[in-house]
C-alpha cells in the first residue's frame, strides 16, 4: 500500500533533482563554449501541481529551438500529461524569439508563442505565451535559465521559471527546472541535445 502523500512526493521528487544537480556538478567535464546555443531539442519530464483545478498531473515535453541569424530564432514545443480528478492535457506552442548580448557569457531574450491547450475534460482553448528571460553559462559547462512569462490561455496567468543544463559534451545535457506561478507548481527533469 502506497502511504506517500503529494507533499510527501515533492519532497522526494525535489531531493531526486537535488542529488542529480550535485552529482552532475562533480563529474561534469570542461567542454563546453561559454555562450548558450539557440539550435537545440530537448525532452523533459514534469510534474505539476495544479492548485485552481486541486490536482495534479505529469508528462512529456518535447521542445526544440533553430537559430534563424544569430539573434532571431524560432520555438515549437509538444507537451502529452494525465493525472487525477480534472488534470490531463495536451499542448503544442510555436512561435519565435530574439536575444541580445547580455555580457560576455548571459544573453537576454524575449519570445512570443501561440499555443492551443486540449484537457482531457473540458474545452480546449487557444492563447498567447510572453516571455523574458536571461539565459547563459554561470560556471564551465552549468547553464542557468531565469525568465517570467506570461499566458493568456484559459484565465491567464504568469509564472517565474529556473533552470540548468548540465553539459557532458558541447552536444548533451541533463536539465532541471523549477516553475511557479499563482496557479501551482512545475518540477522538470530532462535532456538536451545541441545540433
Amino acid at each position: 500500500m502506497n502511504t506517500q502523500t503529494p507533499s510527501s512526493m515533492n519532497l522526494v521528487f525535489g531531493l531526486l533533482a537535488l542529488s542529480l544537480n550535485c552529482a552532475l556538478l562533480v563529474v561534469a567535464p570542461q567542454a563546453v563554449a561559454q555562450k548558450p546555443h539557440y539550435s537545440q531539442a530537448g525532452l523533459q519530464y514534469f510534474n505539476q501541481r495544479l492548485d485552481d483545478l486541486r490536482c495534479r498531473q505529469d508528462g512529456l515535453v518535447i521542445d526544440g529551438s533553430l537559430d534563424l541569424n544569430g539573434d532571431w530564432f524560432a520555438l515549437a514545443s509538444l507537451a502529452d500529461s494525465s493525472g487525477d480528478r480534472a488534470c490531463g492535457s495536451t499542448a503544442i506552442s510555436a512561435g519565435g524569439g530574439y536575444r541580445a548580448a547580455f555580457d560576455e557569457t548571459f544573453d537576454m531574450y524575449a519570445s512570443l508563442r501561440f499555443e492551443t491547450i486540449s484537457p482531457d475534460v473540458g474545452e480546449r482553448d487557444s492563447g498567447l505565451i510572453f516571455v523574458g528571460g536571461l539565459r547563459g553559462f554561470i560556471a564551465q559547462d552549468i547553464e542557468g535559465t531565469l525568465e517570467l512569462a506570461h499566458q493568456t490561455i484559459f484565465d491567464g496567468s504568469t509564472t517565474i521559471s529556473a533552470g540548468s543544463a548540465f553539459w557532458f559534451t558541447r552536444e548533451f545535457a541533463a536539465t532541471t527546472g523549477l516553475t511557479l506561478s499563482s496557479n501551482g507548481t512545475t518540477i522538470t527533469l530532462g535532456a538536451r541535445m545541441n545540433f
